[in-house]
């Protein structure tokens, strides 16, 4: 369905590394395999997402995550140290100096 998804948005994406639940089970598999399928090592990742899940799996990876979107106080309540209300690219790169 994602497929369907990303051609509908028009967004040129068959040439990047992509993983995704039809592919493995759990949250935490998906993003190893998606750091597999982009030639680069799990330690090098860095997750955005917007669910307690998603936190978890990060955790048991060890990567570092940044929580966004309306599921703010959930995501501190699980232990997010960086939850931002929204994405842009100056919110993610600031976060992304305060993680150094």
């Amino acid at each position: 369905s994602i497929a369907q998804k990303l051609d509908a948005a028009a967004l040129p994406w068959r040439d990047i590394p992509l993983a995704t639940c039809s592919d493995r089970l759990t949250r935490a598999e998906i993003i190893a395999l998606a750091a597999e399928r982009a030639g680069r090592s799990i330690s090098e990742a860095i997750y955005v997402g917007d669910g307690t899940w998603d936190y978890r799996a990060t955790r048991s990876l060890g990567i570092p995550f940044i929580g966004v979107g309306k599921n703010q106080a959930k995501l501190r309540a699980v232990g997010a140290k960086i939850v931002l209300p929204d994405l842009t690219p100056d919110s993610f790169f600031a976060a992304l100096r305060g993680q150094s």
